[in-house]
């Protein structure tokens, strides 16, 4: 969005659902008086951004760029939205769709199998706000939901403890056993088909089981061969949707291709992870490790947020660290309260051995100075559920009080922004870093690993080199710039702050 010089206006981004545009979580208002960009997460034929001049009741300029863009069309319209199981009775599958667009895709059922999902024959329905309700389905794992809407398509197979049935087979002389174990009243068909390269033709007739109640006993099905190049196919035969599943017995005589098969699998593999060491010393392009990196700041204004998220995106992407931080998992924060929320992803952070990076400002320290007065269990207990900072100053009170992984923290401050006179003294135990003078500094802390070798020690000044060079750190420095101008002319912090020196 680029303003005329001497024009201030403000921009959000939001979802466009019929005459209402919501505002998109954690993305919010921002105010624009030269060029700027507005960050989003997906890319949706409903994404829009509102443009509008400062002051109550000012008229809304709105733009929905990707309406008929293709590409708004594809993963992100699927990523973004929410499957959920709906519970219904044996031999039924339903699942209720949300989306952040008003969609109404068509829904089939498919079956899994070979990394590709087949379509099952007069299978799809139409929307149902209620729900999408499949009656008749052999409820297994590799049954699936096809999702279909305009030129785009999504498979979602929903995560079941259990299934309804399983066989297993084994071989005899010039036989297939087939074992079936069913927890549900249930008629089960096998043929035999004869495998010719990757296509397996019937050459038998059915062969058809029941079990006519619940019972703990398995069925046994016996089915004559001539030879080993013989499969099997099996399926429910009882309901109207069902897949089948091939079977195909593995036979002595394969022993020796499969063994050397796996030892020139094996060799691969060695020689694959000899080039990435090789690779890795030589020209980095992502480090071979990640960390879980939990983010504590103060929110000093809408602009220093978006500084924050910034940064954190960069230690994501570039750096591939597991990120923590409230502004991304703003629907959990909201659900659970932020004390809750904190106090879980600290002990995450513990868990897995990660960081704490905690981003100081001068905002940061007058926070810091109203909490550091109050008594002792008070700062110990703090339970405001709406503030971020406090929460996390009791976090690190606790640690520090107990003497617990203090080797965990680091703090972060902006050049420009903030200096390291700003840091109180109870900090003076743990590593600080200038931004980005120190970035180099911050990437080794991260990346260190006891058991590491030192030659990919050595790789990370290449790693850091390249970020360094990046298009994100290009627009992480113009953004430091922009919220400095702001700071030094008393705009970067929220209303009720006061950030001056």
């Amino acid at each position: 969005i680029t303003v005329p010089p001497g024009h201030v206006v403000k921009a959000m981004l939001c979802y466009k659902r019929g005459l209402v545009c919501r505002e998109l979580k954690g993305h919010s208002v921002q105010l624009i008086n030269t060029t700027s960009s507005l960050i989003y997460e997906y890319l949706l034929p409903c994404l829009c951004m509102q443009v509008f001049y400062p002051g109550l009741d000012s008229h809304r300029t709105k733009v929905c760029p990707f309406t008929d863009t293709p590409a708004a069309f594809g993963p992100d319209l699927w990523r973004s939205s929410n499957f959920s199981d709906l519970v219904h009775r044996n031999n039924n599958m339903a699942v209720r769709f949300s989306g952040k667009c008003y969609i109404k895709p068509r829904v089939a059922l498919c079956w899994k199998s070979d990394g590709s999902c087949k379509e099952l024959e007069e299978s799809t329905i139409e929307f149902l706000k209620s729900g999408y309700v499949f009656e008749s389905v052999d409820r297994h794992s590799q049954m699936c939901f096809k999702f279909k809407y305009k030129n785009s398509s999504h498979v979602e197979c929903r995560n079941r403890a259990e299934t309804d049935w399983n066989v297993t087979l084994a071989t005899e002389s010039n036989k297939l056993l087939l074992t079936f174990a069913s927890h549900i009243p249930a008629s089960f068909s096998a043929a035999l088909c004869k495998t010719e390269g990757k296509e397996c033709e019937n050459t038998s007739l059915i062969h058809s089981i029941t079990q006519i109640e619940l019972s703990t006993q398995k069925l046994l099905m016996i089915l004559p061969v001539e030879s080993g190049e013989f499969c099997v196919r099996v399926w429910r035969s009882d309901v109207a949707f069902s897949g089948k599943q091939l079977l195909c017995p593995h036979y002595p005589r394969h022993w020796i291709g499969l063994q050397i098969l796996g030892t020139l699998a094996a060799l691969v593999v060695v020689v694959l992870f000899v080039y990435i060491v090789w690779k890795f010393t030589t020209k980095v392009s992502a480090p071979l490790w990640r960390r879980t990196v939990l983010v504590m700041y103060s929110a000093d204004s809408e602009e220093h947020k978006t500084l924050i998220c910034a940064f954190a995106d960069i230690l994501k992407t570039e750096l591939h660290c597991n990120i923590i931080l409230d502004l991304w998992d703003t629907g959990r924060v909201a659900e659970i309260g932020i004390v809750s929320w904190l106090y879980s992803k600290r002990e995450l952070v513990e868990r897995e051995g990660g960081k704490i990076i905690i981003i100081w400002s001068k905002r940061s320290q007058k926070l810091y100075n109203q909490w550091s007065n109050l008594d002792p269990g008070s700062k110990a207990k703090h339970s405001d559920v709406h503030d971020l900072f406090n929460t996390s100053m009791a976090c690190v009170y606790n640690d520090f009080l107990r003497n617990r992984r203090i080797k965990d923290y680091s703090i972060i401050y902006f050049g420009g922004l903030c200096s390291k006179e700003n840091i109180p003294e109870i900090f003076t135990k743990i590593p600080k870093y200038r931004m980005l003078k120190d970035f180099s500094s911050l990437v080794r802390t991260l990346l260190s690993a006891p058991k590491l070798p030192c030659s990919l020690r050595l790789g990370t000044k290449f790693l850091v080199r390249k970020i360094l060079q990046s298009e994100k750190m290009q627009k992480l420095r113009k953004r430091i710039e922009q919220c400095t101008k702001l700071q030094g002319h008393g705009l970067l912090c929220c209303e009720d702050c006061d950030c001056s020196d």
